[in-house]
């Protein structure tokens, strides 16, 4: 079971990167202004990294990874969270 911090730690950071994530890919198609395109698209890409690096074990041996959980996810509950939490499908 996962700790109080490590819940903690998911639903700021993780929830959040993958709020922005999706957020940048909804406005992208729909910009006209270069200088927000750009920032949507680096903002999608860290965004992306981040979360790639967290749900693959990567990163620095100080980063909170997923295999930091004591409980394994699975991407039917990632995707519950991610619903229920941020509101896109």
């Amino acid at each position: 079971m996962p700790t109080t911090d490590q819940i903690d730690y998911f639903n700021e950071h993780v929830l959040y990167e993958l709020l922005m994530l999706r957020y940048a890919q909804s406005r992208l198609p729909h910009v006209t202004d270069q200088l927000l395109w750009n920032a949507l698209f680096a903002t999608f890409n860290v965004s992306a990294r981040n979360l790639y690096d967290f749900l693959n074990n990567k990163g620095k041996s100080n980063e909170v990874k997923i295999g930091d959980y004591k409980t394994p996810f699975k991407a039917s509950s990632i995707a519950r969270i991610t619903r229920s939490t941020t509101g896109f499908e």
